[in-house]
């Protein structure tokens, strides 16, 4: 059984924000990737569920499909959920993403 939770990718009365969905396709471009990819780094998701993600039709509300997507993206499950919220835009996750990657690259120099 899955584990159903709000996130803060979904805040609102209305429902799902327009505005914060969106930087997701702005942060995988400015990252270079395509759907397929995110797919591919999160380790659970396929093609048609980053795009349901990334458009606000899959709301995000079980624990191992939000893991995914943060994965997917290379971001944590905290910084994911701030850049959904919109108190992190798409510029700024990517610069984490980058950092992120570049320590993962040196770290693997040094072995």
């Amino acid at each position: 059984m899955h584990k159903r939770i709000m996130t803060k990718c979904d805040d609102g009365p209305a429902g799902p924000s327009a505005t914060p969905r969106a930087s997701l396709p702005v942060l995988r471009e400015e990252l270079g990737l395509l759907q397929i990819d995110i797919a591919k780094r999160s380790g659970g998701l396929d093609q048609s569920r980053v795009s349901r993600i990334e458009t606000g039709e899959d709301r995000l509300t079980v624990a191992r499909t939000l893991r995914c997507a943060a994965r997917g993206y290379g971001l944590s499950v905290a910084s994911f959920e701030k850049l959904c919220a919109g108190k992190l835009s798409a510029k700024q996750a990517a610069a984490i993403v980058r950092r992120a990657e570049k320590a993962d690259k040196e770290t693997n120099d040094d072995l």
